[in-house]
């Protein structure tokens, strides 16, 4: 099904003014409605916290401009054939828009939340310098690590142990058949400590699922990790962590950052984390913007999971898992940055035809006979018959469609780039220019896998 990728734009400046784009790209064809300034007050959204509806009605009317309100318009006469829309969200500017409750955005003219639905899904999307691969080539073997912290803290944090036994049992649940690497330091197991943590992720890991009490300080991520050999207390900086995933030859394609039972404010620092964590080519990361209760998570996750497992979809596995806790006052509290645009954390297999067999062909030789020409078959050539239509003919047609749609991106960010210059466009400038041209060779590539010549076009490559 055709999908139009929405991607709303907020950016703030060093002095403060903030403003708001919106640009859409449909399978065809792309349309853009440039920066206008709009009025964030944070201060205002602040005294709606505790009323969830009326926070997303503020925050919705404080972003959608009359301008950018017509171009969501339009995009929503594109989405009523039954088209998905997928919203990404990019932050500019200032990391302290990440504590607004996004999740809680609205449709402009149904008044529906956009994070709640598949046919909106939602993210937020975090441009990054890193050049390492943030898909797996095809569906993997998923294979998790949970890692559960309870070291004893000292009083003055004033935070409840965390449950060992059932935050594990509550993980497996969720992750279903999943095979797991478990640190909990139980039964003989490691302790999850940043080093366990650091060397089970080095098995080819898909999943890191983290429980773990921790805290902001200047403004800093800290986890309250366990010391190796005596599982005392070790505050761990969030960038230590990010350092020990960066150094991965193969990081994980998604990390779930999971609050736990009488957390207090760590569900702040897993918050901060998350966007860290995206940013240096993590492919998802979900963590909580709230102390969310245990049975949100306990249903949450299982469907998120079971929703993954069909397409590598995470923004729609979310959105689906969402829409079934839509009585629940905290759905929104999940969230999810992304480093992929299209939301797949491995790419679809493209169908390829077995080899034809070359069949024996003869030449033709007329004869005429009576007046009249009639052919026979004489001698030998060999040759092949004509690319079998369906499942072949479909997917050359995708691979031609994504292979337009990435050349026409390129070109919107070269277009961007002549005008900035080298020296000073914008880190997500140059990313969108390279993840463009990744897009374009990995299409190229598969058409010739499926017979099909293709033209190098100047642009393609650097």
């Amino acid at each position: 099904m055709p999908t139009a990728d929405l991607e709303l734009t907020i950016t703030r400046a060093a002095d403060g003014t903030t403003t708001a784009a919106l640009r859409v790209e449909l399978p065809t064809r792309r349309a853009e409605w440039p920066p206008e300034p709009i009025s964030l007050d944070a201060t205002a959204l602040c005294a709606l916290t505790s009323h969830s509806d009326a926070y997303g009605a503020a925050l919705t009317a404080m972003i959608f401009t009359p301008a950018l309100r017509e171009g969501w318009q339009r995009v929503r006469g594109f989405a009523e054939g039954g088209h998905a829309v997928r919203v990404r969200l990019v932050l500019m500017g200032d990391d302290g828009l990440h504590a607004l409750r996004w999740e809680l955005l609205r449709d402009p003219v149904s008044n529906a939340p956009l994070a709640a639905s598949e046919h909106t899904p939602f993210s937020r999307f975090m441009v990054t310098t890193s050049l390492a691969e943030v898909q797996a080539p095809a569906k993997p073997t998923l294979h998790a690590v949970i890692a559960v912290a309870n070291p004893e803290l000292p009083p003055s944090y004033r935070l409840s142990p965390v449950d060992v036994a059932a935050e594990v049992e509550r993980a497996q649940r969720g992750l279903g058949d999943l095979a797991a690497t478990i640190l909990d330091g139980r039964e003989g197991r490691p302790l999850a400590s940043l080093a366990t943590i650091a060397a089970a992720l080095r098995e080819e890991t898909s999943i890191l699922y983290l429980v773990c009490h921790g805290t902001l300080a200047k403004d800093e991520p800290y986890l309250f990790l366990e010391m190796d050999g005596s599982g005392a207390y070790q505050p761990t900086a969030g960038a230590a962590l990010v350092q020990q995933i960066t150094a991965l030859t193969r990081r994980p394609l998604l990390v779930v950052l999971a609050s736990c039972q009488g957390a207090g404010n760590t569900y702040e620092m897993l918050a901060a984390l998350g966007p860290q964590l995206a940013r240096v080519g993590i492919g998802a990361v979900i963590a909580m913007q709230g102390n969310v209760p245990m049975e949100l998570v306990a249903q949450l996750t299982p469907r998120l999971f079971t929703e993954l497992r069909r397409d590598g979809q995470i923004d729609r596995a979310l959105a689906a898992a969402r829409a079934a806790l839509h009585q629940h006052p905290d759905w929104w509290m999940p969230t999810l940055w992304m480093a992929v645009r299209d939301g797949a954390l491995w790419r679809a297999e493209v169908p390829v035809a077995a080899p034809t067999p070359n069949i024996t062909i003869g030449t033709v030789q007329q004869i005429t006979i009576n007046g009249g020409s009639v052919g026979s078959i004489i001698g030998t050539n060999s040759g092949n018959p004509p690319a079998p239509a369906g499942a072949q003919s479909e997917a050359i047609t995708h691979q031609h469609t994504l292979l337009a749609t990435h050349r026409r991106t390129l070109g919107h960010y070269l277009q961007q780039l002549a005008v900035f210059g080298t020296a000073y466009a914008p880190p997500h400038i140059m990313h969108g220019a390279t993840e463009a041209r990744t897009g374009i060779a990995r299409a190229k590539a598969a058409l010739r896998t499926l017979g099909v010549m293709v033209e190098d076009l100047p642009d393609d490559t650097l």
